[in-house]
């Protein structure tokens, strides 16, 4: 089973491996952003608006699979700008200088004050246990205390971290909006610049010591590494295509998600 979610409450969901997908209505209108299953039946989505004033921001919870959603956050005056589902309890989501996370499933929400950050582009926990955020101040920070607390553990002078993505407990890299990207193989507690892209990415997914994919910036070039990025050759292009996120997938193959509800997948592994 998968699901994919956009703007206007959309909401889809395939049985056979992404061959086909049906549409559902969940009682919602706003744009829904991201979704994550902890359990074959608990999962979480984010949602809200950003576009054109009325900023608000919707977390919703699943008990049952997807079948039923229920609002577990909300906050009127803010965009939730990510959100990273730890298990069946424990969600983090962030926001403009702050995080708020749950360890009870959603019932309370434990606010992390963090002044100085600025907007708060992205969260996520890996497989070490570490977590990491990139912050709109240009640094990338971790936590080794479940989220209580951030150390910035790097930056990309002159640049701004952009997105992040661990193969391994181990092995992290780690992209800038101006094509740099750094590594670090001691679950992100150093880093080190790599190498510079020839081209702008926007997207990253990296999946063994030497496998990562690419999405380029204007969305319609995926590129794949075999060689951690010492070389990069095209695994899929079409002009048409306006991609904006590739996704890792539990049985290792990747997916690729767009506007007008686009949704393409590998159909021969990632190896």
């Amino acid at each position: 089973n998968g699901f994919a979610v956009g703007s206007g409450g959309t909401f889809l969901k395939t049985s056979d491996g992404g061959v086909t997908w049906d549409a559902f209505y969940i009682g919602v209108n706003y744009s829904l952003y991201e979704i994550a299953f902890s359990s074959n039946n608990v999962g979480y989505m984010r949602g809200g608006n950003k576009d054109g004033g009325g900023y608000f921001g919707k977390i919703l919870k699943t008990t049952d699979g997807g079948v039923t959603w229920t609002e577990v956050l909300s906050d009127p005056s803010t965009y939730f700008e990510t959100m990273s589902v730890r298990s069946d309890s424990v969600v983090f989501v962030g926001d403009y200088e702050q995080t708020q996370h749950t360890v009870d499933g959603g019932a309370s929400w434990i606010i992390t004050p963090l002044t100085g950050l600025y907007t708060i582009a992205k969260i996520g926990f890996e497989q070490s246990g570490n977590g990491f955020l990139i912050a709109n101040n240009s640094r990338l920070y971790l936590s080794d205390d479940d989220g209580q607390t951030w150390d910035s553990v790097f930056y990309f002078p002159g640049d701004t971290p952009l997105d992040f993505s661990f193969a391994d407990a181990n092995d992290g890299l780690l992209m800038s909006y101006n094509r740099k990207l750094a590594i670090s193989n001691d679950s992100g507690a150093t880093w080190a610049l790599h190498k510079t892209l020839t081209e702008m990415m926007i997207d990253l997914e990296f999946f063994n010591d030497s496998t990562a994919y690419f999405l380029k910036n204007y969305g319609n070039t995926i590129y794949k590494t075999q060689d951690t990025a010492s070389t990069l050759q095209i695994s899929y292009s079409n002009l048409q295509a306006d991609l904006n996120g590739l996704h890792k997938m539990s049985d290792g193959s990747l997916l690729a998600t767009g506007g007008g509800g686009l949704i393409i997948r590998t159909i021969d592994g990632i190896i």
